[in-house]
């Protein structure tokens, strides 16, 4: 059986025996690829599964500490601090912590932001005592 039957296939051709061999070839393309998924899926979910279970901290209670305690306070417990505003405040003086977010004792992820509003001290009227308005 010496009959050659031509597929065009692209700019090249192929003959009947050359199918014959291909087989062999496509399955190892198949191993390859399936392999390749594997190792993605894998790479993936493990990457997914330390990104959701990174420990979780308790937000410390930083409300009416100074700003250089708070900061501090916040940096051991794994927490990042960030000023978000300056406010006029009668009750707290200047660099006094007098908001925060997220709320004293919620479980938060390690390394995340814990954002406070901080204290200008009373406003003060021009040519006035502080507290006058």
């Amino acid at each position: 059986m010496n009959a050659r039957l031509t597929v065009p296939v692209g700019l090249t051709t192929m003959s009947l025996l050359d199918l014959r061999r291909k087989p062999v070839s496509i399955l190892q393309d198949l191993v390859k690829a399936v392999l390749l998924v594997a190792v993605f899926l894998a790479s993936t979910s493990s990457m997914i599964y330390f990104a959701m279970h990174e420990p979780a901290v308790q937000v410390p209670n930083l409300l009416g500490k100074r700003l250089e305690e708070a900061e501090t306070e916040a940096r051991g417990a794994g927490l990042k601090l960030e000023v978000k505003n300056r406010v006029f405040d009668e009750r707290n003086p200047e660099n006094t912590v007098v908001e925060q977010w997220p709320r004293a004792g919620t479980a938060i992820k390690k390394g995340q932001a814990l954002r406070v509003n901080t204290s200008q001290g009373p406003r003060v009227a021009r040519g006035g005592k502080a507290g006058e308005k």
